[in-house]
């Protein structure tokens, strides 16, 4: 019995010590990046635009690896089943929240079964509308759209996606019916936005809010805090005097669950250097993109704090993942 006890504490002795020595030396080879959409895309540009910096302070190879499809699912599954030794981790969209609020299965629970390393970046949302929309303002559209008899028709990039679920809480907040028409992406849904087929669209700064510097559309308001850098003319929706839940994509990392702390640290830590360095500031911003960071505790508290407020949405709105 003593001696079974004591094989049992050398074995957890051992295995804690190679942990901490594993972290200590770690990285010894390249560290790879699952990004759960095509390459070119916009998580998959963040994540390129900060792995040079990111590599540089870790001192190895950052591979990025696109797995799209299945709304990220299986690019997520694929990190929630690699080992955790921090040379697998994932990015993540905003899908890695909203899919749990909408009851999508998963085979994984995104507050439980990773270690959340560190939230990336914002690309906050606007409303944008038709050159030849009646409303010149955003006052003057809350106007309209409340006068409307039938909802109000919302293009987004997609079924399941931040503006969709924005979009709902949105008119809540406004007092007006809507109803969704979810694309393909934002192209599509832009293209009619511009032809007055569809009354009013949400989307991020770049692609569809940019559009508005060459008045293919009119952009009404942003849905941020302060004025953003690449739409400095257009207003806030709370400078406006509206209460409405601030709105954004937001990408991020996080890795398998059990992924020692130091070793999280570290990358939480090569990440940040990537978005407090000013070249690479300045080509996110280029794209409409905000620097977020902060550390694993923070992204960790924005995760399950995302997935309580969008599933109230999504209940209060009858939104289901079908």
């Amino acid at each position: 019995m003593k001696l079974t006890k004591l094989v049992t504490l050398g074995a957890a002795t051992l295995a804690f010590f190679t942990t901490a020595v594993h972290a200590d030396d770690w990285p010894t080879q390249a560290v790879h990046v699952i990004v759960p959409y095509s390459a070119g895309g916009g998580t998959d540009t963040t994540i390129r635009t900060l792995v040079p910096k990111a590599s540089e302070v870790l001192g190895q190879t950052i591979v990025v690896e696109n797995k799209p499809g299945g709304a990220t699912i299986p690019a997520t599954e694929a990190v929630f089943r690699a080992k955790p030794d921090g040379y697998t981790i994932g990015a993540a969209a905003a899908p890695y929240t909203l899919n749990t609020a909408m009851g999508k299965p998963t085979p994984y629970n995104p507050v439980d079964d990773f270690e959340h390393v560190i939230k990336l970046v914002d690309l906050p949302m606007c409303i944008l509308v038709s050159p030849d929309h009646p409303a010149q303002s955003f006052d003057a559209f809350v106007d309209w759209a409340k006068a409307q008899e039938d909802p109000v028709l919302y293009a987004t990039a997609g079924v399941g996606s931040m503006p969709h679920l924005w979009g709902l809480a949105f008119a809540k907040s406004m007092g007006f019916k809507v109803e969704h028409v979810g694309y393909k992406g934002s192209a599509p849904a832009i293209l009619d936005v511009m032809a007055g087929n569809i009354q009013v669209m949400f989307d991020g700064v770049t692609p569809g809010c940019l559009k508005g510097k060459t008045g293919e559309v009119r952009v009404l308001a942003s849905a941020w805090d302060t004025r953003l850098p690449l739409l400095p003319d257009t207003p806030t929706l709370k400078e406006l005097g509206y209460d409405v839940p601030r709105g954004s994509a937001n990408f991020s990392l996080f890795a398998p669950k059990g992924t020692p702390a130091d070793v999280v640290t570290k990358i939480n830590a090569a990440f940040q250097a990537a978005l407090d360095d000013p070249g690479t500031m300045e080509r996110l911003a280029n794209s409409g993109l905000l620097p977020a960071g902060g550390s694993p505790e923070d992204y960790h508290n924005f995760v399950t704090s995302e997935i309580a407020f969008w599933t109230e949405i999504s209940k209060g709105a009858g939104v289901t993942s079908n």
